[in-house]
């Protein structure tokens, strides 16, 4: 016969409860939505420099998005 505490040691997930999965969901959404504030924070900064602010830190326009997601995936 297998008891509460076999099912919890064999079955992680079963173990958490019904609600584990939407946790673990919801967890993801607020982790992408905060890698997507910092991908639009980044990209607004850098389209906000002119071209000479650009060339001064060594960025070319067309590097602009790449290194903002870039940037939001570091932190």
């Amino acid at each position: 016969m297998t008891t509460t505490t076999g099912i919890r040691n064999t079955w992680p997930a079963l173990a958490a409860g019904p609600g584990a999965k939407w946790r673990q969901a919801r967890r993801a959404l607020q982790d992408w939505r905060q890698q997507r504030a910092r991908y639009r924070a980044t990209l607004r900064e850098l389209l906000s420099l002119g071209p000479r602010e650009l060339a001064d830190i060594g960025i070319a326009p067309a590097d602009i998005p790449r290194i903002a997601r870039e940037e939001s995936l570091r932190r």
